[in-house]
C-alpha cells in the first residue's frame, strides 16, 4: 500500500512505497525515506515527513530541496 506526500497547498506531489519516494508528475523514484526523513539519491537530507503526509523542514513550508527533486524527477 502506498502513502502520499502533499505540498503546502494540499496537492499530492509524490507517493511512498516500501521506503521509496516517487514523483506524482514524472512517476520516477526521486528519494528514499529513513526514520521519517527524506533523502535525495545523493544522500542529501531534503525534508522530514510529518502527520498527514506533509513534508516539512523547519516551519510550515515544503523545503526547497524537496521541491527541486520534484522538478528534476
Amino acid at each position: 500500500m502506498a502513502d502520499f506526500i502533499y505540498d503546502d497547498q494540499g496537492a499530492c506531489v509524490a507517493w511512498i512505497v516500501n521506503g521509496e519516494v516517487f514523483s506524482e508528475a514524472s512517476k520516477q523514484r526521486i528519494a528514499t525515506i529513513r526514520e521519517g526523513k527524506i533523502y535525495a539519491p545523493s544522500g542529501e537530507l531534503v525534508g522530514h515527513l510529518q502527520g498527514a503526509g506533509l513534508v516539512r523542514k523547519e516551519g510550515d513550508y515544503t523545503p526547497d530541496a524537496f521541491t527541486r527533486l520534484l522538478n528534476e524527477g
